[in-house]
């Protein structure tokens, strides 16, 4: 799998949130509404929007299911955003 594109939406910094973004992936599927954050100890990682309908916290619209695949979109998209 290869990250395409990367479109950075709307830079807002707030408190921790830094911008939302959208990845297109093998120019065949688009992720939108990620998150830029920037963690507690300064680094930037992405996080992924998650269901409004479910009460649970770790119900994800979509994610990645695999390091290697969370970590191609996250730098990905982190290089796009600096």
């Amino acid at each position: 799998m290869k990250v395409t594109k990367v479109i950075i939406r709307g830079k807002v910094n707030k408190g921790s949130l830094l911008a939302f973004a959208s990845a297109i992936l093998d120019n065949g599927f688009v992720v939108n509404e990620l998150r830029i954050i920037r963690t507690q100890d300064g680094r930037l990682t992405v996080q992924y929007p998650k269901s409004p309908h479910c009460r649970d916290e770790s119900q994800y619209l979509y994610r990645p299911i695999n390091e290697e695949t969370r970590r191609l979109i996250e730098q990905a998209v982190i290089n796009e955003y600096q």
